[in-house]
């Protein structure tokens, strides 16, 4: 799951969309909540909807 979110933060510092970015991430670390941070367009935002509002 930390690979993928790595992978979607640094792919959103490179100017990636959500869209290109979620069918790279590995299957074993995705989570429900990946297919709900398409709204995300900045890496703070993306920070916040994954690491600050995901639950535990």
């Amino acid at each position: 799951m930390i690979d993928n979110i790595i992978l979607l933060i640094t792919g959103t510092l490179h100017e990636r969309t959500i869209t290109e970015l979620i069918p790279k991430c590995h299957p074993l670390g995705s989570f429900e909540e990946m297919a709900s941070i398409n709204i995300a367009s900045t890496p703070v935002e993306l920070y916040n909807a994954v690491l600050v509002d995901t639950p535990l």
